[in-house]
């Protein structure tokens, strides 16, 4: 921690080494990106601990799920609503191809008052961090990136905007020195999350099974409503608050990443968006990936335990393991819209399957598993906003997270369903002028103020059993709980 803030002291003492600032200048945004590949210091799991719970807002992790990285960012300089911002956005990000804008599209527009916030965010630090091997929980910096920006006038410069970095960066520092003088320490009694208390569930049982037979008489009228996704959530409240609970959940889950590599199939997201409220999920389903002009995206639908293969006369063999027909029919609806969303977006011969209804094995759950991957035309290329809006408004949410069709689907949810979904099931994650990755925010628990929801869905087509559906939503909700109730940082300061 010591040498990172030495890092930032010496920006602050030079002028900001012009070979890697960045300064340009719109009819809508001045900005100022520095850029450093070459930190020469690492940063311990303990010193990630103090950045989290630094009171600098918001803060964003990503830890990739295909390698051994993760992104970090603290505070931000200009926040969007993506639905009625994409004009300046689109001008922010055509400045510099480093710029990342971070945020969720929410799985419904009517947000609940506190996460009704501007949901994308220029951050003020971002921070691309490689697990070392050999070094215990140590990680090197790949990337330090700082931004800046201020709205044009003829009295802004390159000089100005510098000006305002280094004054940003003292306030960040002063921000540092408060939290590393605290003594943060772990509680060691195993008790400590005993203070949360389940306070109530929704939907009961009974009224899931409601939902359900609505969902079933509606699918024998019509025929082409083939799939409704039915949500669960459960909440628990803290009777104790006298430590950062928001913080240690995500300390403990990227220990336990890690030190086991436990999570190696899964996205790791924290979202701190406020000292009251964060975001944090285990998802192992990717929205879309786009990268060097190469869209991939995928279908993770049907479920089952790791410990048992469903009991079914109606079964389908794959691999090993027994998936009933049920099952397979709900990944190929999936499958069917996101074939859909690729031929029209990219056209019919512009991408193809890469795997088909393979088996995803996770910690306690497999799921049925389809990728896909296609290519840009030069013109789309040059536009890769408007693909990436594209490709969020037809793709989110996907018939894995709410049903299909996706009208019908989503009219369903709106109408029975007693509680926001907010960012569970959300499209999560980051974009840019040239790439973008989000993930389905799903496996996930939203942290506010003394209270923890936790979420899961399963998916409901016309031959599904109830009692079975319930167990899986229990089982999800389960799996949950094992990276939510862990052990719990004291402020001792």
């Amino acid at each position: 921690m010591n040498k990172f803030k030495q890092y930032l002291i010496l920006l602050l003492q030079s002028q900001l080494n012009c070979k890697k600032v960045n300064y340009a200048s719109n009819s809508y945004f001045k900005t100022l990106n520095y850029k450093d590949c070459e930190a020469d210091f690492l940063l311990t799991l303990d010193d990630i601990s103090k950045l989290l719970v630094c009171e600098i807002y918001p803060k964003f992790l990503l830890k990739e799920r295909d390698s051994i990285c993760f992104h970090l960012t603290l505070g931000k300089v200009i926040d969007f609503e993506f639905k009625n911002d994409k004009e300046k956005i689109k001008n922010l990000l055509s400045l510099n191809e480093n710029f990342k804008l971070w945020g969720a599209v929410a799985f419904e527009d009517n947000l609940s008052e506190s996460i009704n916030e501007r949901r994308f965010f220029l951050p003020f630090i971002e921070i691309k961090l490689e697990k070392i091997y050999g070094k215990e929980l140590s990680f090197k910096p790949q990337e330090i990136i700082i931004n800046s920006y201020e709205m044009p006038d003829d009295k802004t410069s390159q000089e100005v905007l510098e000006i305002k970095v280094k004054r940003d960066i003292k306030d960040f520092l002063i921000f540092l020195n408060d939290i590393t003088t605290k003594e943060i320490h772990f509680d060691k009694n195993e008790d400590s999350w005993s203070n949360f208390k389940s306070k109530e569930t929704i939907p009961s049982k009974e009224k899931w099974k409601q939902e359900i037979e609505d969902f079933k008489t509606l699918n024998e009228r019509d025929h082409d409503f083939k799939k409704i996704v039915l949500a669960k959530r459960i909440c628990f409240e803290n009777t104790s608050n006298n430590f950062y609970y928001h913080q240690q959940i995500i300390y403990e889950i990227l220990k336990d990443h890690f030190s086991h590599n436990s999570l190696e199939k899964s996205y790791i997201i924290f979202w701190n968006l406020n000292k009251d409220l964060s975001f944090v999920s285990i998802s192992p389903e990717r929205l879309f990936l786009l990268k060097n002009k190469t869209i991939y995206t995928e279908a993770i639908a049907g479920t089952i335990t790791s410990e048992r293969v469903l009991a079914s006369a109606k079964t389908a063999f794959i691999g090993n393991i027994k998936f009933s027909r049920k099952d397979i029919e709900e990944h190929n609806l999936v499958i069917l819209r996101l074939e859909e969303v690729l031929d029209k977006i990219l056209g019919k011969n512009r991408w193809k399957r890469v795997k088909y209804l393979e088996n995803l094995c996770l910690n306690n759950l497999q799921h049925l598993y389809t990728t896909f991957a296609g290519n840009l035309s030069e013109e789309q290329s040059e536009n890769s906003l408007i693909i990436i809006n594209e490709l969020l408004y037809e793709m989110h949410p996907t018939p894995a997270v709410c049903g299909y069709p996706k009208d019908k689907a989503l009219e369903f949810i709106l109408k029975k369903t007693l509680f926001q979904r907010d960012l569970y099931a959300s499209a999560i994650g980051y974009l840019s002028s040239s790439s973008a990755e989000f993930v389905v925010g799903i496996r996930s628990a939203l942290l506010e103020k003394d209270q923890i929801y936790m979420y899961a869905g399963a998916g409901i087509v016309k031959d599904s059993n109830v009692d079975s559906e319930w167990d899986e939503l229990d089982l999800k909700i389960s799996s949950i709980k094992q990276f939510v109730f862990r052990r719990v940082l004291i402020d001792h300061s």
